[in-house]
């Protein structure tokens, strides 16, 4: 069965968002630009997740969000020796 890929981007909530270009100036991949101030992610693949942007947002208008995956393991607790 094949697992079906989602593309997790950072997320901007322009209701927040006060145009500042703040998140642009910390984006070392430049991947949000930010047009008539309204920041758009232009280079969305390039993005590293390194959350410099939601950090340095002072209006908390970028969030970073983030997956847990399981990977299965052969680790047993009862294995464990004192």
């Amino acid at each position: 069965m094949k697992r079906e890929e989602k593309i997790i981007l950072p997320e901007i909530n322009l209701k927040l968002c006060n145009g500042c270009g703040i998140c642009e100036l910390v984006c070392s991949r430049q991947v949000i630009y930010l047009q008539n101030g309204i920041p758009k992610l232009i280079k969305p693949e390039a993005c590293l997740f390194c959350a410099n942007c939601e950090e340095a947002c002072p209006t908390g208008a970028i969030s970073i969000p983030f997956v847990i995956s399981w990977e299965q393991s052969d680790f047993n607790p009862n294995d464990q020796k004192a």
